[in-house]
């Protein structure tokens, strides 16, 4: 597996430092520029994009950093997090981020999210200083906010740099959502004084417009890149003609209703199905492949929107639809 990350900063930094890069890490500059130094990532745990976004950059540093420390603080297991990272790390399991509550990958559910907002908005102080705390037992010399707002906010006070990464930001995304309810516009506030704090914005492309913030820094597109596989028909031994459409709604849970899908000889179907007697139907994760592997070889994909995948197609090329329609073009089905 390899990483493409591409560099460009904006007309204005003029910093020899930053220069453009569009290439493989594993061609990537090697000299180890951190010697004894810990880095802290805090990852949300909403779906898989941030955890996928950010695995490339910390592998790149258990690479070829081999003296840094690295804390990972996410929402899930130890387990789960080794699908993405490869190498030692200290795992911190506890929440960093509230994001949205989501019903499934297309339904947010606003009043939950606001109530969950507005709660922790009246306790800021405290969590804040949680994190505080939680931050001085590991002494981190940067933190890497993908992309929790109370992380950076505890940085600041405790005068550790610190860097947020993220096409995206929660404050621009709950007020799209939360507006209209009461003291929304007082978190609003808060959130984007909070991201404001971090020493820069890392947006990789493609970002949202984050019009609120100063600090932002656009960099080229972050994306893995799986094994390329003699045939992935072969490997699910399954006829060379069919074509392989895998469908991936990311990591939050949407059940998909496949009784009135078409059967068509051409084509396997690849999802999180559960159990179902039709044939064309694959449950993946029961496949001994990881999921990079198969997105790297099949001939189509069925998404929602979403950095990860959006990015992998680019570099990929495989036919991909989604809720706006068809982009791209590789062996249509």
């Amino acid at each position: 597996m390899q990483c493409i990350i591409a560099f460009e900063p904006p007309h204005s930094v003029h910093n020899s430092r930053y220069t453009r890069q569009v290439l493989p890490i594993s061609h990537a500059r090697k000299t180890p520029i951190f010697m004894k130094k810990t880095l802290y990532f805090s990852i949300a745990s909403h779906g898989f994009g941030h955890i996928g976004m950010t695995a490339p950059i910390i592998n790149y540093c258990l690479q070829y950093l081999p003296s840094v420390t690295v804390v990972i603080q996410c929402a899930t297991t130890k387990e789960n997090l080794k699908q993405w990272i490869k190498g030692e790390f200290i795992h911190v399991n506890s929440s960093t981020d509230i994001g949205v509550i989501n019903k499934t990958a297309f339904i947010v559910q606003r009043e939950a999210t606001h109530q969950l907002y507005l709660k922790r908005h009246l306790n800021w102080s405290t969590l804040v200083e949680q994190q505080v705390q939680l931050l001085s037992t590991y002494s981190p010399d940067l933190v890497i906010s993908n992309i929790s707002e109370t992380i950076i906010e505890a940085t600041h006070q405790a005068n550790i740099n610190c860097l947020a990464l993220c096409s995206l930001n929660w404050a621009d995304i709950y007020w799209a959502y939360c507006q209209h309810l009461p003291r929304a516009q007082e978190i609003f506030e808060r959130l984007v004084s909070a991201y404001q704090k971090a020493n820069h914005f890392l947006t990789p492309a493609p970002s949202m417009k984050m019009p609120h913030f100063n600090n932002t820094v656009p960099i080229g597109p972050i994306a893995r890149t799986g094994r390329t596989l003699s045939s992935l028909q072969q490997a699910l031994n399954i006829p060379l003609h069919k074509k392989v459409v895998l469908v991936s709604m990311g990591g939050i849970p949407t059940p998909i209703n496949t009784s009135h899908w078409p059967q068509d000889d051409n084509i396997i179907w690849l999802g999180n199905f559960g159990q179902n007697a039709r044939k064309d139907l694959i449950y993946f994760p029961s496949l001994d492949l990881s999921y990079i592997d198969i997105l790297s070889n099949c001939d189509a994909l069925i998404t929602k929107p979403g950095y990860g995948n959006f990015v992998k197609h680019v570099v990929m090329g495989f036919l991909f639809c989604t809720l706006g329609g068809l982009i791209g073009q590789k062996n249509p089905v």
